[in-house]
Formats: C-alpha cells, structure tokens, sequence
C-alpha cells in the first residue's frame, strides 16, 4: 500500500480572508492528510508486511515504482541499473554502484521526496513503472531483476550481471528483497563429450609416425589441422590439431570458458595433461599427432586414402620427433580401447560470461575508419563504458588521372560519375580564369570556375589595323627607339581616325569598345580626352542610306593617379552598339590649351573589342 504524503506546514485560518468552505476546510483537511499519514504507517507496522524508508530524498527522475540506489555523490535515491566497471588496476570486474539496489519507491510527497521500500510484501500497488505493466496478472508473475538496459526498471528475464530483486505474484503483490551481493563470483558448470574423430579423412601411420591427413573437412565434427583456414591462423605455437567448433553448436554457444584456466580434459576417464590438450579464447587445440596419441583411437579408419592423393598439413609449427612408444605399446598393447575413445571436456564459467548479449572487448579492426574510445576520458579504449566514432579525416593522395568521381551519398553507396578533369584551349577559344576559383596546370589545363570565349578568326586584324584618317596637329614622335603619336602642350589637338567592322562572326547583340594606350611625357596626372564617333551602317543593296554627319560622345574612363615619366597606361571606353559590316568613326581630342599638363601625351597603341550578349 502507498503512504498518505506527510504535510510539514499547516496554513490556519487568516485575519481578512473569506469565509467560505475552502478556507474554512483548509486546516481541518491538511490535519486529516497528517491523521492519515500516521494511521498508514500504524497500519504498516501492524502489519508486519515490511521495512519502509519514509520522506526519503528522491531523484527527481525517479518515479514511483523505479527501482533505487543511494548516490552518495547527490546523498539521494536515484534509478537503479545493473551494470559493472572494469578495474584498470587490477583488471577485474565490479559492481557498479548503481547496481546496488535497496529497493522499490511506493510513493513521492514532493518532486525530491518519497517513500521506499526497502524489503518486505508490497500490496496492491501498480507496477507499470516497475516492469512495464500493472503486474497484476499469472503470467507477470515470477522472479524479476534488476534491468541493465532501462534504468530504474526490472525485467523478468535474467540479464548477464543479474541481480534478483523482488518475486511478483501476479495479483498486484510482490515480495521486495534486493540481494546486494557480488554476483560476478556465480559460475555455472559444464561438460561436454567432445567428438573423437579426425573432421575429414586422415592416413593412418605406424608406430612411430604421424597422422596425416587426406582430406579436412571444415563441415564434419571433430578435429580439422590446426593451421585450416577455418581458424584464421588463431593457433598457439606447437599445436597441431584444432577442435571444429563451429559444428559443435551447444559448446560453441558457451565457448570459451572462463576463466580459461577452468578446464580440464579427460581421454577414458584419464585426465590429459595440459601440454598435451589445452583450451583459450581462441579454440581447443591438441599438441601431438604421433600414432596413439592423437584426439582418436589408434587405428581410425582411412576409408578413402587409396581413392585420394591431394594432402593437407596437420601441424602449425615444425612438431618433435615420435616415439615409438612404451615396449607394451609396440607391441599393440594400450590403455585405451581400440575401437572407442571417450574425450569429456570439463569446464566453468562466470554467470556474466554466459550471456551472448555482454559484450567483454570491443576494439576497431585495424585500418577501419572506426574509433572506440573511453566514455570518461576520451582516450582509445577497449572495455568499460566505450563511445564508438567514425574518423573520416583520411588522408589524401593527389595526382590521380581519370574522368570518374564521386558525386554524392545516399545511404551507405557513394555515387560515382564522369567528371571533366581538365580543359584546354584550343584554335580561336579563349579560357578566362575565375580569380581564386580555378587552377591552371604546367600544360595549360584548366581546372575550376572559368570562362570559355569563342574568338573571332578575323579579330587580330580588325584590331591590328586603324586606318588614320586625319591628325589634327598630332605628331609622330619617338623616345628610346619607341615611336608614337604625340599630343602636344599647349594647344588643342585631335586624332581621327576609322576602324570597319567585320561583316562574318560577329557576335549577337554586338558592342564595341576602344581603348588606348598613353605614354606619360612627365611625372604627374595625365589630361582628360574626350572621345566621340559616328557609325556609318552597311548600306542593304541598292536601298539609300542617308549620310551621318555628326558624332556622338563615348565615354572614356580616364586614369586619376599620378604617372612617373616613360609609364602607360591603357584607357578603355565605354561600350556602345554596333552591326556587322559599320564603318566606325571616332576622334580622340585633348584640349592641350587648357588642361595644365605640362608635356606631351603619348599614343603608343591604340585597338577595339567587339563583345556580344
């Protein structure tokens, strides 16, 4: 039965309130609630049905029902969960503490406070909290332990650190009795009768030889030579015989013992020594496969040696010399009979060890990408609490060729698909590299964001070659054996001059944009030109085209900084339309009376760029 929570503070009847049932009633009722928390706990030691802890501190995930530790950490109760630690300096396993269970909670007063059950017959009381469901039917009921897997829960099926805490009755009652006792000293013990026979077939030899066999067969019980594939090179130095396990199904499910000191092998009745028959983690194994000694009786039977000639080894490792025996054993007699031989494999094992579900080393296989490290410091780790990772910080090997790559994930595939790895430019392509977005290699391949141009076959010419039609008191001029046109100081100046655009392979929506290339007479900030043209369209036949006779000004972006003597720059000019087969006039002027520039300007080059959208 549940306790009536205990109220430490009563609230009396106030100067000012009003006077109404709940207040009149509040005092008599939280005396009631006290009445009743005494009459339960009367009733209880009346009883005799158990131990309680009452007004007990609670964790405040604790629900009522969970099953309990004491945290001396928080000095509270808090959900039990059977679990164990490993022992770094001793390398043994115990208990964890809050495998150490003291009971059931019958109820919370407060978030922080309740009762527990610490031992004793617990009656109608609602156990969903316990294991899940109410409890209160013939096929809940039976020995329930402590959960390793949902804290504060019990569970009716034995779990590998099992620890008994109470035995439900299947009506709404149970009887609450937690052992708290090293459960990692159980074992359990077993014998098994081994399978004394070669797993294949063998030729057997006479005395002082050895067994060797024809044939082993992984899929036959019995005794397969200890380097078969089938034991992975697993086998300790010496042996010469492994036992096959694997079809061998009841031993192999509780294999191997443990510890694996707790064996013990008997031939008829007669104990064999450890050298000659030893277990480990990895397998059974036998170490002498002379006449009479081997895991068989003396002469088994070789039904197919004379049909078969392929061999298999039957040692691990270079064996000694065989004996020929004791002078009784030359002469065919031996302790054992010669048509059966019985081998019994004796052995113990921890109750914790039995169960396929405990997991005692876990380690990454080496190379994996697969990290397993402690849960409290973070280093690699092989037992005890262990967080597994994945590390894809692999390392990268550059230089591969190939057009296949891999695009994308889904799931547990990676995608693959071809791929550009480089390009080149070819006749007439130019390639426009996206600054600090592509890469070009030593052989001009280019990898990345970059811009592919078609180029006209016929631009190098139409830029090459600027027909100059009038020089407007331009001079032609030269310094340190470099000619150009000079725009002198002083006074006003102009340089005319035509270009025609090409009437094939000009680009959609055409534009065209000059620009110039001024040679700084004298250290200082060159002069504004001012630049403007006029298009003469390609006439259509014999259709009239009406002469223009006045030019339009074009912007042109000047250059604001300060030259040093004998320095250029190029000025280029803004874009305006064209079409193919237009005579383009255009005059570049500099207002030399009255821009201040005290030198001549040079025009050591001047072109067009004809752009399309």
């Amino acid at each position: 039965m549940a306790v009536t929570p205990w109220i430490f503070n009563t609230n009396p009847t106030k100067d000012g309130e009003d006077v109404k049932a709940a207040v009149a009633n509040r005092l008599p009722g939280q005396l009631e609630q006290r009445t009743q928390n005494l009459k339960d706990r009367l009733d209880l030691l009346q009883a005799g049905k158990g131990l309680y802890l009452f007004d007990a501190a609670l964790d405040a995930a604790v629900l009522a029902g969970n099953a309990v530790y004491w945290d001396k950490t928080t000095l509270s109760y808090k959900q039990a969960l059977a679990a164990m630690d490993l022992d770094p300096a001793t390398s043994t396993y115990t208990l964890r503490d809050t495998a150490l269970c003291e009971g059931l909670v019958l109820d919370k007063s407060s978030a922080t406070r309740g009762t527990v059950q610490l031992f004793g017959l617990l009656q109608d009381f609602d156990f969903t909290n316990t294991i899940g469901s109410s409890g209160a039917t013939p096929a809940e009921a039976g020995a329930y332990y402590l959960s390793g897997q949902t804290a504060g829960r019990l569970t009716k099926q034995k779990p590998a650190v099992g620890i008994p805490v109470m035995v439900l009755h299947g009506d709404g009652s149970a009887r609450i009795n937690p052992q708290q006792r090293e459960v990692l000293e159980d074992h359990v013990h077993y014998r098994f009768e081994l399978f004394a026979r070669p797993a294949g077939t063998i030729a057997p030899p006479i005395a002082g030889e050895r067994y060797v066999f024809v044939i082993a067969d992984p899929s036959q019980p019995g005794w397969l030579p200890a380097d078969d594939p089938v034991f992975a090179g697993m086998a300790p130095e010496g042996a010469v015989y492994g036992y096959n396990l694997a079809v061998h199904p009841e031993l192999d499910r509780v294999f191997p013992p443990q510890p694996t000191e707790s064996h013990y092998v008997e031939a008829d009745g007669v104990a064999v020594p450890r050298d000659q028959c030893l277990a480990n983690a990895n397998g059974l194994w036998w170490f002498n496969d002379c006449y009479g000694k081997a895991p068989w009786i003396r002469d088994y039977p070789d039904e197919s040696s004379s049909s078969s000639s392929s061999s298999s080894s039957s040692s691990s490792s270079e064996s000694p010399a065989c004996d020929a025996g004791a002078a009784l054993e030359q002469l065919g007699y031996v302790r054992r009979g010669e048509h059966t031989k019985k081998l019994n494999l004796w052995f113990t094992k921890m109750v914790f060890k039995t169960q396929a579900s405990t997991v005692t080393s876990l380690r990454p296989k080496p190379g994996s990408a697969i990290t397993i490290e402690g849960c409290t410091d973070g280093l690699p780790a092989t037992q005890g609490d262990l967080q597994i990772g994945v590390d894809l910080n692999m390392s990268v090997e550059a230089g591969h060729s190939g057009y296949l790559a891999l695009k994308r994930m889904e799931g547990q595939k990676f995608l693959q698909g071809p791929m550009v790895e480089g390009v080149k430019a070819g006749t007439n392509i130019e390639i426009v590299p996206v600054a600090g977005e592509s890469e070009v290699d030593a052989l001009g391949y280019n990898y990345g964001k970059f811009l592919i141009n078609v180029l006209d076959p016929n631009s190098g010419a139409s830029e090459g070659v600027m027909e100059l039609d009038d020089l407007g008191g331009v001079n032609e001029d030269s310094t340190d054996d470099v000619f150009f046109l000079a725009f002198p100081q002083g006074r006003d100046t102009f340089l005319r001059a035509k270009l025609v655009v090409p009437r094939l392979g000009v680009p959609t929506n055409p534009k065209l944009e000059l620009w110039f290339w001024f040679l700084a007479r004298t250290t200082g900030v060159l002069p504004d030109f001012t630049l403007s043209m006029r298009r003469l369209p390609r006439p259509d036949g014999c259709t009239p085209v009406a002469l223009p006779t006045t030019d339009t000004p074009v912007v042109l972006t000047q250059c604001t900084g300060s030259l040093s003597i004998k320095t250029y720059v190029e000025v280029v000019s803004a874009q305006f339309t064209i079409a193919e087969g237009d005579t383009v006039l255009y005059t570049l002027s500099r207002a030399g009376s009255t821009d201040g520039y005290a030198a001549d300007v040079g025009l050591l080059r001047q072109g067009y760029r004809i752009v399309g959208t």
